[in-house]
C-alpha cells in the first residue's frame, strides 16, 4: 500500500461516506478497502490552485467541531485487528464540509508501554474520511486524529510558489573586487517572480540545471554571485494569512480509548516477519503495508522485516569497512552523520571544519577511522537551500554521484524534504528528483554493488509551521516514488513517517534515540549479519 495514494473512486466504492445510522449507509460487512481505487494526491494539485485568497475563515475545516464515530466499533479488539475510524469534518458555523482535499493524520499511543504507531486515512471528497490503524499490542492504547493541514492552507500554499517562485526569502549576496560592501537581492526557483523588479541572474546551469535565479543588483554582474543565506519570513503574506498558516495545522479533532486483547494465538503483540532485512528485497520497500513498524517498550518492531543486525560497534565496523557511507541531504542526514561519527569514533578530515557545533554548517564533511578503513561524510544537497554560506559549498546529488569510479562498494543514503518544501512547486521538486535519478542508473551500471537508499519525509508538529508539510510529504512521496519506478528494484526507500508520526516528534530534528532507530533501520537493509 502507498502512503500517499489516499482518495477514494466512487465509482468503484461501496462506501458513501456516511455512518451506519444513516440511510444511505451501504458498506457490507468487513469489505477490505484493498479492493477500492486511489487517486493520487498529485491530481487534486488543479482544485486546490483555484483557492487563490483566504476567503471566509468560518467555512475551513474546525476541528473541535468535527465528528468521529468508530465505524466497526467493539467492547475489544483482538490481535491483528484493523480499526476503522470514520470523520466528518465541519467549519466554525458547525456545517458539514462536503468537499475534500483537507489532509488529515490519525495514530495510536500507550505512555504506559512506551508504544505508538501511525495509521492511514482515506479521503472520501466529500468532507469525510476513514482513519485506520491496526491493533498491534495488548492494552488500552489512544487513538488520536488531527487535521494535518487545510485544502486552502495548500492551496494559498500553492499559488504562492507559483506567483514568487519561494515560500521564503532566499537571498544572494554579490561581492566586487575593489568595491565598498555588498550587495544583497532576492533569489527564486522561477524567472519571472514577482519579487524581481529588475534583470535576472539565471544561475539554472550552475545548480546542476535546477532552475536557480537572483536579481541582479545594479552594479554588479552574475558572476559576483558568492554567498547566500535566508531568513524564515514570507514575503507580501498579510498578517491575518500568516496567523491563519500558523495556526491551522496539526489541530487535534478527538481523542478515543480502545481496548485490545489477545489473539487466538494468545499473542500480546504483533512481531516481525520471519524474513530479515538484510535478505529483503529493494522492490519490497516501495510496496509496503502500512503501518511499516511500531514502537514498542521504547523499542522498533519492523513489520517489514526482522531487524537481525544488531546496534554495536562491532557490527557496524565490520559492515562498513571498506565501504563508505555517504549522506546527501539536509540537517537531518547531517544529524545522521554526527551520530555515526561519535559511535564509531571517528575524527573528522576536513581541515576547514574544526567541530560540528559550529554556525555555518552547510559545508561538505568528512570522517574517517585512525586506520582509514571506515570513512563517512555528509554533503548538502543543490539549492534551494535554507541556510548561509558559500556558493561554491552546495552541489547536486547527480555531481557527487559523478564522482564515484567503477565497481566501488558504497552506501548512499539520499533526501530532500524540508528544503525543498519551502521553495519548490512539485512540479520542480520532480525536476530534482529526476536529475538525481539519472545519476544513480549510470552510478549502478558501473559500480552494481552500489547500496543506495532514499529517505523518506517524516513527521512533525512545530506548532508555527508555515508549509503544509503534511501535504507536502505526500507530494513528495508520490514523486519519488514514480521517478525511480524504473530501478525499485535496485534502490531502496525508507519510510520514517510511522515512527516520527507515533512517537509525536514535534522539531524538524527528531530526538536522539529516534534518530538511533531510524540510522540502524536503514543499516539493517545493507548490512549482513
Amino acid at each position: 500500500m502507498l502512503r500517499y495514494i489516499d482518495f477514494i473512486d466512487f465509482q468503484l466504492s461501496t462506501f458513501s461516506g456516511r455512518m451506519a445510522n444513516e440511510p444511505s449507509y451501504r458498506i457490507i460487512g468487513n469489505q477490505s478497502l484493498d479492493t477500492l481505487k486511489r487517486v493520487d494526491i498529485l491530481q487534486k494539485v488543479p482544485e486546490y490552485m483555484e483557492i487563490t485568497t483566504l476567503g471566509n475563515l468560518k467555512t475551513v475545516a474546525n476541528a473541535k467541531n468535527s465528528y468521529i464515530e468508530i465505524r466497526n466499533k467493539k467492547t475489544q479488539y483482538h490481535i491483528g485487528d484493523t480499526i476503522e475510524i470514520y470523520v466528518q469534518l465541519r467549519d466554525s458555523r458547525n456545517e458539514a464540509i462536503t468537499k475534500g482535499g483537507d489532509v488529515l493524520r490519525i495514530w495510536m499511543t500507550e505512555k504506559s508501554l512506551n508504544a505508538s504507531t501511525g495509521g492511514y486515512v482515506i479521503d472520501f471528497n466529500n468532507g469525510s474520511f476513514l482513519g485506520i490503524v491496526k491493533a498491534l499490542w495488548v492494552g488500552s492504547p489512544k487513538i488520536t486524529i488531527a487535521i494535518g493541514c487545510t485544502k486552502e492552507h495548500i492551496g494559498l500554499y500553492l499559488n504562492f510558489l507559483e506567483k514568487y517562485g519561494t515560500y521564503f526569502f532566499v537571498i544572494g549576496i554579490f561581492e566586487k573586487e575593489n568595491h565598498p560592501g555588498n550587495a544583497e537581492t532576492q533569489c527564486t526557483s522561477i524567472p519571472n517572480s514577482q519579487l524581481f523588479t529588475g534583470k535576472v541572474c539565471n544561475f539554472t546551469a550552475e545548480n546542476y540545471n535546477m532552475s536557480f535565479y537572483c536579481e541582479k543588483p545594479k552594479g554588479y554582474e552574475c558572476k559576483d554571485w558568492t554567498k547566500f543565506r535566508y531568513f524564515n519570513e514570507q514575503p507580501s503574506v498579510d498578517k491575518a494569512t500568516s496567523v491563519f498558516f500558523s495556526t491551522n495545522v496539526y489541530t487535534k479533532i478527538k481523542e478515543v480509548t480502545v481496548k485490545i486483547g489477545e489473539d487466538f494465538l494468545r499473542r500480546r503483540k504483533v512481531l516481525s516477519p520471519v524474513k530479515t532485512c538484510s535478505d529483503f528485497q529493494a522492490s519490497e520497500t516501495w510496496n509496503r503495508s502500512v503501518p511499516v513498524g511500531y514502537m514498542y517498550d521504547n523499542k522498533w518492531i519492523s513489520l517489514q522485516c526482522s531487524i537481525d543486525f544488531p546496534r554495536t560497534t562491532q557490527a557496524y565496523t565490520r559492515c562498513l569497512t571498506k565501504i563508505p557511507l555517504i549522506y546527501i541531504g539536509d540537517s537531518t542526514t547531517r544529524i545522521f552523520f554526527v551520530n555515526m561519527m561519535n559511535f564509531l569514533s571517528l575524527k573528522l578530515d576536513t581541515p576547514e571544519v574544526k567541530d560540528m557545533k559550529e554556525k555555518s554548517w552547510q559545508r561538505p564533511v568528512r570522517a574517517s577511522s585512525q586506520d582509514g578503513e571506515i570513512t563517512i561524510e555528509w554533503m548538502p544537497h543543490e539549492h534551494p537551500f535554507a541556510s548561509s554560506g558559500f556558493r561554491r559549498n552546495l552541489r547536486s546529488v547527480s555531481a557527487r554521484l559523478s564522482e564515484i569510479g567503477s565497481n566501488r562498494d558504497v552506501i548512499i543514503l539520499i533526501h530532500w524534504y524540508l528544503h525543498p518544501a519551502r521553495y519548490l512547486s512539485p512540479e520542480l521538486y520532480r525536476h530534482h528528483v529526476k536529475n538525481a535519478v539519472v545519476a544513480i542508473k549510470s552510478l549502478l551500471q558501473r559500480s552494481p554493488n552500489a547500496k543506495i537508499l532514499i529517505k523518506g519525509p517524516h513527521s512533525h508538529t512545530y506548532a508555527r509551521t508555515l508549509v503544509p508539510y503534511d501535504f507536502v510529504a505526500k507530494s513528495m512521496e508520490q514523486v519519488i516514488y514514480e521517478e525511480f519506478k524504473d530501478i525499485h528494484n535496485s534502490v531502496y526507500y525508507v519510510d520514517y513517517w510511522d515512527i516520527t508520526l507515533g512517537t509525536e516528534n514535534v522539531n524538524a530534528h527528531p530526538p536522539d534515540y529516534v534518530n538511533n532507530i531510524m540510522i540502524h533501520n536503514f543499516l539493517s537493509f545493507v548490512c549482513n549479519t
